[in-house]
């Protein structure tokens, strides 16, 4: 960007809004996500607040910082809004930590919440530098979004 910044999110425009699959759309009434005028702003806020927390954390030498953000993000995956989720929030805060401050070697991510974050499980299941532990429900294929077993654990 024009302040040398990476820009993780575009200033303006659509957030993963779109593409095979997607589940938010608007007007729509068989999908689970609704979009408002004020939906996709309230995402980029709720990005832009993780993002200053990242850098007073990173800043203070801490290396640690709690965030209760809504909407929460969880759900979304790389290419998909899902669940209520419109941009995966702390999957773009732990990219913009690893890419911003190189002395942070690995992320820890906790989840705790009722539904599974499958979203941000797909996106890092892979990577050795951030962990995703999930703490929430599962009922096998009966409770929302049908995924998190036990057999669900990360090849990184």
């Amino acid at each position: 960007g024009a302040d040398g910044k990476p820009h993780f999110l575009p200033s303006s425009g659509p957030v993963c809004l779109g593409g095979p699959c997607c589940e938010v759309r608007e007007g729509s009434s068989s999908s689970d996500t609704y979009v408002t005028a004020g939906s996709v702003e309230a995402a980029r806020l709720s990005v832009g607040g993780l993002l200053q927390l990242v850098d007073a954390a990173a800043g203070d030498g801490h290396r640690r910082g709690l965030a209760l953000c809504r909407p929460p993000g969880h759900h979304a995956s790389r290419s998909r809004s899902s669940g209520f989720c419109l941009v995966n929030n702390v999957a773009v805060a732990a990219a913009y930590a690893r890419h911003t401050y190189p002395e942070i070697q690995r992320v820890l991510i906790l989840d705790w919440d009722v539904h599974h974050g499958q979203g941000t499980q797909q996106i890092f299941e892979q990577s050795s530098d951030v962990m995703v532990f999930n703490v929430h429900r599962h009922d096998g294929q009966s409770f929302y979004p049908a995924t998190g077993g036990a057999s669900e654990v990360g090849s990184g």
